[in-house]
């Protein structure tokens, strides 16, 4: 049985269900179909959100991570106009459940009448349930299926995968086109060794959700968030190999900032890469290198709204 008790009430509904990580501008046209179809048709639309990705269960990955925790991926699937947004968590039961008898529930549960997806989605035990079967479920159980073609950039498909690549390679502003925003890391800000107010460069230490995907190792000019406050800084993300540390860190130092935020979470925005991460000689090149790094990232966000 699948669990979809935390939805509630729900009148006929229009329904989509997938992963939705990243919430990119691919998902985002498909919540756009979603709503425009479910009004057209006086339907509620509902979007069933599937946690953990079904591979990390049916192959076993112990290293995956998110684009977006599923906390966040639900705020920015409701800034779509979704109202009702569902967790569904995914299990080795859940992954034997037949796609009639997964249909079959949503008909019941949530009053389905429509489902709308991407040409290639499939659910049900071992993906039975294609496009094709779906309709002819729909017939049988009394609902509409509509396939959505894909949403593309001019020069290149966009998907959660591509996203990944670009952030792994540290390409920023190529990722943030895909995304249709800037690629957000949210975390709570921690004691560190304090080694940034010594090169008077103070830094916030984020401590990332679990699982957070990172991009690659380096410098980066990023927009922070704090209490509702939105600052410039420059961010460094790696290991600190002049220090001989090895630990991953990300280290934040805010523009023109001096709050003691603690415990606080802190939002930070990557808006453009800056260089890779790299050992330097002694703290001095260091301190020359960073000085270097914030004049590089205050020209970059002259050109960006904090907001």
């Amino acid at each position: 049985m699948l669990d979809l008790s935390q939805v509630g009430y729900v009148s006929p509904s229009a329904v989509t269900v997938g992963v939705f990580d990243g919430v990119h501008l691919g998902h985002q046209h498909l919540l756009s179909r979603l709503t425009q179809m479910a009004a057209d048709r006086s339907l509620t639309p509902v979007v069933i959100v599937v946690h953990p990705p079904p591979q990390t269960v049916l192959e076993g990955f112990e290293s995956w991570t998110l684009l977006t925790s599923p906390t966040y991926r639900r705020e920015l699937i409701e800034r779509c106009g979704i109202d009702k947004v569902m967790p569904l968590k995914f299990t080795p039961q859940v992954a034997l459940i037949s796609a009639f008898d997964f249909c079959k529930q949503l008909v019941e549960t949530l009053q389905m009448r429509l489902l709308i997806a991407g040409p290639d989605f499939a659910l049900g035990h071992r993906r039975e349930g294609d496009m094709s079967r779906l309709s002819q479920i729909g017939n049988e159980l009394g609902f509409e299926v509509q396939s959505i073609e894909y949403f593309n950039l001019p020069e290149r498909s966009v998907s959660s995968s591509e996203i990944r690549g670009a952030l792994e390679l540290g390409q920023i502003v190529e990722a943030n086109s895909m995304i249709g925003r800037r690629f957000e890391i949210v975390g709570r800000v921690a004691e560190g060794e304090k080694r940034g107010r010594l090169l008077g460069f103070p830094t916030a230490n984020v401590v990332p959700e679990s699982r957070q995907l990172m991009p690659r190792d380096g410098v980066y000019a990023v927009i922070a968030r704090c209490a509702g406050k939105s600052y410039g800084g420059v961010a460094n993300l790696g290991v600190r190999p002049t220090f001989g540390a090895s630990a991953r860190l990300l280290e934040v130092h805010l523009f023109d900032f001096a709050d003691d935020i603690y415990g606080q979470e802190l939002d930070v925005a990557f808006v453009e890469s800056i260089r890779g991460e790299r050992q330097f000689a002694d703290v001095e090149d260091l301190r020359s290198q960073i000085a270097v790094d914030v004049k590089t990232a205050r020209r970059i966000l002259k050109r960006q709204p904090l907001g």
